[in-house]
């Protein structure tokens, strides 16, 4: 505070000596009314500041300093007060962003050596900030001419609104060269995110500014200015940390004078003479007809980006034959180089894509192998027994060396029913045994749990529609939330966009068309990304879904279903709640059935609670959302649990 006083006493001092001194100097600008004068230029950005964290970023040390380049453009307007001092009102956006550091050292023990050696990381805050800021400026002129132009000095007060206001804060191994991080994937890098997120800032910042400005003429009045100028913040930038931040401005502007003009002398114009008036009478014409249509985006866009936490679609790995049958049903989808969404769709439906989908894991894990296994439904249902469930292996075996996978990759074995068969004593059990096992080593049949980065855009498209003298109605379409959207009458509509868009989007199109009795109008409305603002979420749980299926009548979690649990619960934040739904399929008694639904909902919780202990929060029921019973990929997706987060 007793530097603020200083450099506001030294302020003080220039402007009263340069008033006394140049108080002679007059007409510089010639009878200017007023002066616009855009100008930009380039920050060196200095923090002074005392803290260790503030709202969410983590404690590693003392910030003490930081620095960093930045931006400026404004709009300044002058009104001379006499040829030596000018007073002027600026408005523009500031960009103040720096980085703070600091190094850490701690004991670690080599992995390689197993020797104890001294790591030292740095930590940096990067700190994104840019501020509106308004600055009324007092200008004094010290010389008419200093180079081709008045040399003046400028001081005055700013008052600035955050506009950006991130903060990112990393950590990166200086030395040893051989020291690394490893993740939670098993990954190593150099480099750490720590914390992230929005600042906390002041709501208003106040400061000065003072510094001088050699003036190039460039014309009749008319200057190319060239500023150096210091700005100091009085408040600190954070409200709970003791941050604040001063910087020496380079900028470059055009001055813009506007003159009083002279006032013509007028001559009062002879009387013309007066002419008699003649009236003609026209027939009124018929109303032209006439078409209006506009669309523009509403001010509430928002654009959303961050973490989506997604399971893959659950995947029955059996391909299902007809009684007596080892031909592949044409329900089977068998194209080489299918790109099949493994995140969204219907389970169900997702079945028919089995032989493609494996092929493609295969391939992807050079290592891996399939083992195929035959089955028939007894001998009193397919009499060829063994011979026929060799049969159906092969035909599955020779319709993976088509889709690509290599035969020394295959391998397959016939069994007289499935190592986990149905219940005979029904017509759909005896059907489902009708079957290929397909299993899949040394490669993960499903990637159970992912975090996928997305981005979407939420907001209101307006659409005003205005007709008349046309015979029929109008028949307009906006492309919105990629459909078609149709309007049929005059009016003004509110369309709601929801929309998910590529993470890398610069833009955002929509656009209209409308058509009446032949005359069409057509528009095309661009939106840039960049301009909309972002909320990034740190994990989205909204649309995750997880099944873990069981085997027939059975309640226990196999490995696989294990391992997907694992993976979630070490994705969840503290204090998540995990919805289990057991279910069970249609074959057997409804008692049975609703027991070993119980089961399995109760058993899984068990498992989680014991991996999570007070962590994670769990809740459990039965029969939400069922998949059909009236096919066998239907039963087994429904011989299930699936996992919701709230």
């Amino acid at each position: 505070m007793q530097n603020t006083k200083q450099i506001l006493y030294i302020i003080l001092i220039l402007i009263i000596s340069s008033t006394v001194i140049y108080s002679q100097n007059s007409g510089v600008f010639g009878k200017e009314s007023i002066a616009i004068h855009p100008k930009a230029g380039l920050l060196f950005n200095y923090y002074t500041s005392d803290y260790k964290s503030f709202q969410g970023t983590v404690d590693c040390g003392v910030f003490t300093f930081g620095k960093g380049w930045g931006w400026d453009a404004a709009l300044v307007i002058e009104k001379d007060l006499g040829g030596t001092i000018q007073l002027g009102l600026g408005a523009g956006l500031f960009n103040r962003s720096g980085n703070s550091t600091l190094n850490n050292t701690f004991q670690s023990r080599d992995q390689n050596t197993g020797r104890t050696t001294f790591v030292t990381l740095e930590n940096k805050m990067e700190a994104t900030l840019s501020y509106l800021e308004i600055s009324p400026e007092l200008r004094l002129v010290l010389t008419d001419n200093f180079i081709n132009g008045p040399f003046r000095m400028m001081v005055g007060f700013r008052a600035g609104i955050p506009v950006t206001k991130e903060y990112a804060q990393t950590e990166t191994v200086v030395s040893p060269s051989n020291a690394t991080f490893i993740n939670s994937g098993g990954e190593r890098t150099t480099v750490r995110q720590m914390a992230s997120g929005t600042i906390n800032t002041a709501t208003t910042q106040f400061g000065v500014s003072f510094g001088f400005e050699n003036m190039l003429k460039i014309g009749n009045h008319n200057y190319l200015t060239q500023q150096i100028l210091f700005d100091y913040n009085f408040n600190n930038i954070v409200n709970d940390a003791e941050w604040k931040t001063f910087a020496v401005r380079l900028d470059v502007g055009l001055r813009f004078s506007i003159q009083e003009s002279e006032k013509p002398i007028i001559k009062e114009p002879e009387p013309e003479p007066v002419k008699e008036e003649i009236i003609v009478i026209k027939e009124e014409p018929k109303p032209l007809p006439y078409l209006n249509f506009s669309g523009d985006f509403a001010d509430n866009m928002k654009l959303e980006t961050g973490n989506e936490l997604l399971a893959t679609l659950p995947l029955v790995n059996s391909v299902f034959f007809e009684k007596n049958s080892s031909d592949i049903p044409s329900y089977y989808s068998r194209k080489a180089g299918t790109d099949v969404d493994m995140y969204k769709g219907n389970p169900v439906e997702y079945h028919k894509h089995i032989l493609e989908v494996i092929t493609k894991i295969v391939n992807e894990n050079p290592g891996s192998r399939i083992m195929i296994e035959g089955a028939t439904s007894g001998l009193q249902n397919e009499p060829k027994g063994l011979e026929l469930a060799k049969s159906r292996a092969e035909t599955v075996k020779n319709a993976f060396i088509e889709l690509g996978v290599p035969a020394s990759k295959i391998s397959y074995r016939a069994l007289m029913s499935p190592r986990f068969p149905a219940s005979q004593q029904y017509a759909d059990g005896i059907s489902e045994n009708q079957r290929v096992d397909i299993i899949v080593q040394d490669a993960p049949l499903q990637q159970y749990v992912n975090l996928e980065k997305y981005a979407e855009l939420n907001g209101d498209y307006l659409v005003n529609i205005d007709y008349g003298n046309y015979a029929g109605n109008p028949k307009a379409m906006t492309t919105v939330n990629k459909q078609n959207i149709s309007y049929d009458k005059p009016g003004k509509y509110r369309t709601k966009i929801k929309e998910r868009i590529g993470i890398d989007d610069k833009d955002y199109v929509v656009n209209s068309k409308v058509n009446v009795d032949g005359s069409e109008l057509s528009e095309t409305k661009k939106l840039e990304l960049t301009n909309v603002p972002k909320t990034v979420v740190e994990l989205q749980t909204n649309n995750f879904e997880a099944l873990l299926r069981f085997n027939y009548n059975s309640s226990d979690l196999t490995e696989e279903n294990q391992t997907l649990l694992r993976q979630l619960v070490q994705k969840l934040p503290d204090g998540a709640t995990i919805l289990i739904i057991g279910s069970a399929d249609i074959l057997g008694t409804a008692e049975h059935n609703q027991q070993l639904a119980n089961d399995r909902a109760r058993k899984t919780e068990a498992f989680i609670k014991n991996i999570s202990g007070s962590r994670i929060k769990t809740e459990t029921t039965t029969y939400i959302d069922k998949f059909p019973d009236t096919t066998p990929q239907g039963r087994f997706l429904n011989r299930s649990i699936k996992i919701r987060v709230k």
